[in-house]
């Protein structure tokens, strides 16, 4: 147990470096200043922001620790591979519609019985929206928000968190939890937290299912570019 507490507090100082780091180099690299820079309509800024702190925040300690502190083979426990990519799909689209269904009543919800909570969220969200209607480019949010965190994402929370408490613990259902209640809590969005919560387990699914981390980024992948694809075209 202090040998699994020691390998997480490696990875989550990583992580603090990596968001020091996406700070510092948003500071030198990204000119200007980016919220008059995104009202005056010069999205770009912001879209190599993000690409920054995914980079720096997830990507790299998950590639550092990955690789140096704690390198593991992850071994997928079923056995029939084409039937455990369907089932991992079937499984992933299903919790999509759920969460997706969860979030409009959640947002209803909070909107009727808690408005002080749902307007101090209404804030990001348009600004996330307008960030993405109003892009310099559709490969610019396609991108930065449907590809670079699915692939960043995947190996910290995925490849990283779960595949070394499934290995540790044995348990793919306390390793699915645990895993996914850290992927909702870093996203920081209160209303949308138990559907960020049931993605992360479906992507957890996916990967213990087949073995693949490459399934769970293309299934993450869709997800964010379909949800791009609605706002830019909404």
């Amino acid at each position: 147990m202090k040998a699994v507490f020691s390998s997480f507090l490696k990875l989550f100082a990583l992580l603090l470096m990596g968001i020091i780091l996406s700070s510092v180099a948003q500071a030198y690299l990204v000119k200007g200043n980016l919220e008059s820079d995104m009202l005056s309509g010069h999205t770009a800024g912001y879209f190599f922001s993000l690409s920054l702190f995914q980079i720096f925040a997830f990507l790299l300690p998950a590639v550092v620790w990955l690789k140096y502190i704690e390198p593991f083979e992850f071994i997928p426990e079923t056995k029939g591979k084409v039937l455990s990519y369907m089932y991992a799909i079937l499984f992933f689209v299903i919790t999509y519609f759920l969460a997706n269904a969860l979030n409009e009543w959640i947002t209803h919800w909070s909107k009727v019985y808690l408005p002080d909570l749902y307007r101090s969220t209404l804030g990001d969200t348009e600004m996330i929206t307008d960030l993405i209607k109003n892009p310099p480019s559709i490969w610019y949010p396609l991108i930065v928000v449907g590809i670079i965190p699915a692939i960043a994402e995947e190996l910290f929370f995925r490849k990283a968190i779960f595949g070394f408490l499934k290995q540790k613990s044995g348990s793919f259902v306390h390793a699915a939890l645990l895993s996914s209640l850290l992927f909702a809590g870093v996203h920081f969005q209160v209303l949308q937290l138990l559907p960020i919560f049931l993605l992360g387990f479906a992507l957890a699914f996916a990967y213990n299912a087949t073995g693949s981390i490459i399934v769970p980024m293309f299934l993450h992948a869709i997800n964010n570019s379909i949800q791009v694809l609605i706002l830019y075209y909404a």
